[in-house]
């Protein structure tokens, strides 16, 4: 006898729809057995069921839906009542795995943020994480990169010494400051000096204008002789600061600071 269906080599909407409808029927009936069969009698499950909080009921089409208190709300039948599936069933997974290529490989939140529409799965955050990282595509594109063994530290950041006798000179910037107390004021290029100690976790910034070898000649002795303890001063890239603040690639001559203190210099290159 022909069939009545137009032949087509595409399958309708209306098919998909209850292919859906009968293979999470067949889930339900095989994952929730007992809880089936008792809505099915009575319309309600036992005390002791997985599901009991969720307050189900079997729909017009004999599927297992979320009860809840949001009948009247203007979502529609999906997000107010959604189905329940359990995420050991193979149907739980290959519906996670396919919302989650069509949504271009989404991670496990927004994965479980568009499951919420219409399905209500147990167990769903273990189910999400695991899709998620079974991705070949998804563990290719975010895959952590090696990072390298840093080296040993130098004798003088885990050596025990007082106070400022390590320290420490960077530059940060260059930073545009507005000078002045009127509208008129000009915008002057500063450079940030920081003194750290190599000892402790502590450190001081000053404001530093453009002309930065004389301003530094002048502050480093400043700073070491407050502190009068600091007896070895390491400086790293306030050369290449000092060329992009005088625009400039003229090689630079490393000069020694008198300090009375008796502060040693010495220049740490990246």
């Amino acid at each position: 006898m022909p069939s009545s269906r137009t032949q087509s080599p595409q399958l309708s909407l209306e098919e998909l729809q209850n292919t859906e409808t009968k293979l999470v029927k067949l889930s339900q009936e095989r994952c929730f057995e007992a809880d089936y069969v008792s809505l099915q009698a009575t319309g309600k499950v036992s005390q002791q069921s997985k599901i009991f909080h969720l307050h189900p009921y079997l729909d017009n089409k004999g599927l297992i839906r979320v009860g809840g208190r949001l009948e009247n709300s203007s979502l529609t039948v999906s997000q107010k009542h959604p189905i329940i599936l359990h995420r050991s069933d193979r149907l739980s997974k290959l519906i996670c795995v396919q919302l989650h290529v069509d949504n271009l490989h989404v991670g496990p939140s927004a994965l479980l943020a568009i499951l919420s529409l219409r399905f209500h799965v147990i167990g769903v955050q273990h189910l999400a994480k695991s899709v998620s990282r079974t991705c070949v595509r998804c563990r290719k594109t975010y895959s952590r990169t090696t990072t390298q063994l840093m080296g040993q530290l130098p004798a003088t950041r885990v050596t025990p010494t007082s106070p400022f006798h390590h320290t420490g000179a960077d530059f940060a910037g260059p930073i545009m400051i507005k000078r002045g107390y009127t509208r008129a004021r000009t915008l002057v290029k500063n450079l940030h000096l920081c003194f750290r100690l190599y000892c402790h976790e502590s450190h001081t910034l000053r404001s530093r204008p453009r002309s930065l070898l004389r301003r530094f000649s002048c502050c480093s002795p400043l700073f070491c002789g407050s502190s009068r303890l600091s007896r070895n001063s390491y400086h790293r890239q306030w050369c290449e600061f000092y060329r992009c603040s005088a625009g400039t690639e003229r090689p630079l001559q490393h000069s020694k600071f008198d300090y009375s203190s008796g502060c040693r210099d010495s220049f740490l290159h990246s």
